[in-house]
């Protein structure tokens, strides 16, 4: 896992660790087909997973070679209509989170720096920072000359709130099988003073019907519709200015003002810079139909068509903002334009996609006293 950012936490997965310089995911086939998200299904949806490596995923060709992951998802099974309910709530926080030096230790440290770069002196030797201003961070006399400033705890919250719902209904008859679901999922994100979070809602419906004793046709849909709010300013950008910025920079004054913080980019700062938005609306279609040809036992031919569209919108807002620093000499807490974007930008985009899948096999598998046979033809495009 690469990120913490709410809906951009998917895991790496690697079947076969690392074997190029280039991408080394496997291949995800979700229900027969190559598709992305698994990591987005709803978990109450899924009936299985399989994962192929070396032989066993050859039939996948060359696109295999990183080792394939099969999904399959759950179907609708004969009987009474069942009712799944279920709901969680969860809190997200660092796992490991850094201990920061507090103002006066971290001057001590600085000075004792500046006393090895100068030769390790004996004598006729001034620290850097005078032991009457480290007491001041000590003891927070004067908290806007003298901060005692802890980053993380400041510019960060203690943990986020995640929610999960999953409603399903599945059941059938002798003819008829079906399965529909709903999940919504929200997250929450850690920062403070940023509107940050991801929403998230799955659809699935699921319809097997058996037209006659050997004809069953079939029909799994599914959506993924999600909408997620991020800063326009990149998160390392972020996380580098609360772990590298001095403790004795103020990060908010004692009336409530919002300083400069390290280079002007106090992170306290991100609701004033815009926001990134990103709405994604995919839809996946499957079409199935079996026939079990009559007059040949063992002879079967299985037919599907697949259609997906993906929908994605993104809007980048970036604006200027501001800051205010306090001014020694004349005691007034100045408002200043912070180092970021200079004007207002708008970045508003959409991309829409289509794919086509169709494929057809051809099977015979009989049994004649001790030996079986077992033929497949079959075509995909």
């Amino acid at each position: 896992q690469r990120s913490g950012q709410p809906g951009q936490d998917d895991p790496s997965i690697k079947v076969r660790g690392f074997g190029t310089f280039g991408d080394s995911s496997p291949l995800y086939i979700i229900d027969g087909v190559e598709r992305e998200g698994m990591t987005r299904l709803n978990p109450e949806d899924i009936e299985s997973i399989t994962v192929l490596k070396d032989a066993s995923a050859a039939i996948y060709g060359a696109r295999a070679a990183n080792g394939v992951i099969l999904v399959t998802t759950k179907k609708g099974q004969e009987g009474k209509a069942r009712i799944l309910v279920d709901f969680g709530t969860s809190f997200s926080s660092p796992t490991r989170v850094p201990d920061m030096l507090d103002a006066a230790t971290f001057s001590e440290v600085y000075n004792e720096a500046k006393w090895y770069a100068a030769g390790r002196p004996t004598s006729n030797y001034t620290p850097a920072i005078a032991e009457s201003d480290i007491e001041k961070y000590r003891n927070g006399s004067d908290p806007v000359l003298y901060p005692n400033t802890n980053w993380i705890k400041e510019t960060m919250k203690p943990y986020a709130l995640q929610t999960r719902t999953s409603i399903q209904a599945s059941g059938g008859t002798d003819k008829l099988r079906y399965l529909l679901s709903f999940g919504a999922r929200t997250q929450d994100g850690n920062y403070k003073n940023l509107d940050e979070y991801y929403n998230q809602y799955t659809m699935r419906a699921n319809l097997e019907v058996d037209i006659t004793d050997n004809l069953t046709i079939g029909a799994n849909i599914s959506a993924i519709i999600s909408n997620e709010s991020h800063s326009p300013i990149v998160g390392v950008t972020n996380f580098t200015n609360i772990l590298i910025a001095d403790p004795r920079l103020v990060a908010v004054y004692p009336n409530g003002l919002i300083a400069p913080g390290r280079l002007g980019e106090n992170p306290l700062l991100q609701n004033q810079r815009g926001y990134s938005k990103t709405w994604k609306s995919p839809v996946y279609s499957t079409f199935t139909a079996t026939y079990k040809v009559p007059f040949v036992k063992g002879l079967r031919v299985d037919a599907s068509f697949n259609y997906d569209i993906s929908n994605t919108k993104r809007k980048v807002f970036e604006l200027p903002y501001w800051y205010h620093e306090y001014n020694v000499n004349t005691g007034e807490y100045e408002k200043k334009k912070g180092t970021g974007q200079s004007m207002v930008m708008l970045r508003d985009t959409y991309n829409m996609g289509s794919n086509m899948l169709y494929n057809y096999r051809i099977t015979y598998d009989r049994t004649f006293g001790q030996h079986r046979v077992a033929l497949m033809l079959g075509q995909e495009q």
